[in-house]
């Protein structure tokens, strides 16, 4: 939770257009996860990033960002959704592939949403986009929860 509210804070200073709200809502309780926590921070970022940019090219948009402990199963999830233009088929298809960009040439190079798949995997996570033309996008973002070591049995109670 606290880790989506310093995204939501560090976004506006980096350019991020102030008429595109981002709102965030956290699940109380979240358990922690075992992650880099910059590669994380990150990985988060550039989503965030992604969503602002396209409510940037529609009037009125936001971006939420949710946290959600998923108790059943054992894990947390970080959900990005923007109402902006969505994306067709084919550039949904394609987005966490380097170097390929829904924006016309020259404009983005392409690396921000297969580096947000990379470091969501090399921490442990999963990754998944869904968007549809005029129906926004949503990217959910799953870690396991952090599970402590059972604790180690008494002197004597150990079984062989």
């Amino acid at each position: 939770a606290a880790l989506a509210r310093r995204l939501a804070d560090e976004l506006r200073p980096q350019g991020a257009p102030a008429e595109v709200p981002i709102a965030v809502d956290a699940d109380e309780g979240v358990p922690p996860i075992e992650v880099d926590p910059d590669q994380v921070a990150a990985a988060l970022g550039e989503i965030v990033r992604n969503a602002v940019e396209a409510c940037s090219h529609a009037e009125g948009g936001t971006v939420t960002l949710l946290v959600q402990a998923l108790a059943a199963e054992r894990s947390v999830r970080f959900v990005v959704t923007d109402d902006g233009p969505g994306m067709d088929p084919t550039v949904r298809a394609r987005a966490f592939d380097p170097f390929y960009s829904g924006y016309e040439a020259g404009r983005r190079r392409g690396l921000g949403l297969p580096r947000a798949y990379r470091a969501v995997q090399a921490n442990g996570g999963d990754i998944t986009l869904e968007s549809a033309p005029g129906g926004g996008t949503t990217v959910r973002v799953t870690f396991p929860a952090f599970q402590p070591a059972p604790p180690e049995p008494a002197n004597g109670s150990a079984r062989a």
